[in-house]
């Protein structure tokens, strides 16, 4: 169980990534290349201590061509809005395939 402390979002998201068998990271992986279609993703959980969760996203998907980098990082950014809401910081970097 978790502590009452963790939002319920996060809480179901790490829940689904632990029953997979695999980490938060890999959770929200698979949430993002489900959603956008991605040929590529990964989270880098960069959290140091004492200045909360940080986070570092790479994706790649077709889904981004035509749209411009702010539109790209919104796309990503509602797929996951409920964890990034408890997140400190998060870079997200974007391309389509064969940029």
């Amino acid at each position: 169980a978790f502590p009452p402390l963790v939002a319920p979002g996060v809480a179901l998201g790490l829940r689904r990534a632990l029953a997979a068998g695999g980490s938060y990271e890999s959770g929200l992986e698979r949430q993002l290349t489900e959603a956008l279609s991605a040929t590529s993703c990964n989270v880098v959980d960069q959290t140091t201590s004492g200045c909360g969760q940080a986070f570092s996203i790479s994706i790649e998907a077709e889904s981004f061509k035509g749209k411009s980098r702010l539109q790209r990082q919104r796309m990503v950014q509602e797929v996951i809005k409920e964890d990034i809401a408890k997140w400190h910081a998060v870079t997200i970097q974007t391309k389509v395939p064969g940029e």
